[in-house]
């Protein structure tokens, strides 16, 4: 929303120009009004500048500029977040967080330096390196107190360890420690 509260902010700007002003107390203020707001921000909508008043067109123009920035800049967020591999979509469930299977062999690539990690470490540096709060111990550091339920936490951290375990970066051994490992790297 952060973004689309953005182009209201920029729309709302032309009320607080001089020319705004001028618009109101022109002849024909509507006119005057339609030709400021189409100069300022090269408004050629496909059906034309609406007429009316002048609160009318300004009206258009900025749910124009939010329904624009809808179809086109509000999703670059989620399409970048997809293709780095921080979203996945799936057909028929939509796209949400969750890091995909490139993304996770990525940071056991680059945390996972000796060939492997004890898994609780391994969360650890995540949250040092990239601020990636997966864990409970994470949020309680990134955030003093815990921001919901700790369950949920524990949740988040048992996925990823299911995750990375399914794709061979994790063994558990009889001892019940988990390991991350780093196919790419030979212990020593």
């Amino acid at each position: 929303m952060l973004s689309t509260r953005a182009v209201r902010a920029y729309i709302e700007a032309a009320k607080e120009d001089d020319r705004w002003n001028e618009a109101l107390n022109a002849r024909a203020p509507a006119d005057a009004a339609r030709e400021y707001l189409t100069e300022r921000y090269e408004w050629d909508p496909a059906d034309g500048v609406p007429s009316g008043d002048p609160e009318t067109i300004f009206e258009a123009l900025r749910e124009y500029a939010e329904n624009r920035h809808q179809q086109h800049v509000g999703k670059v967020h989620m399409e970048w977040a997809r293709q780095i591999g921080l979203a996945v979509s799936r057909r028929g469930a939509g796209t949400w967080y969750s890091p995909d299977d490139s993304l996770l062999k990525a940071l056991v690539m680059c945390v996972v330096d000796e060939g492997r990690e004890e898994y609780h470490r391994f969360l650890s540096k995540l949250y040092d390196r990239f601020r990636l709060v997966i864990g409970a111990n994470e949020a309680e550091r990134a955030f003093g107190t815990l921001p919901t339920d700790q369950n949920a936490f524990m949740q988040n951290a048992q996925r990823l360890e299911q995750r990375l375990r399914t794709l061979g970066l994790l063994r558990r051994l009889s001892d019940d420690c988990a390991y991350v490992e780093n196919p790419f790297r030979s212990s020593k």
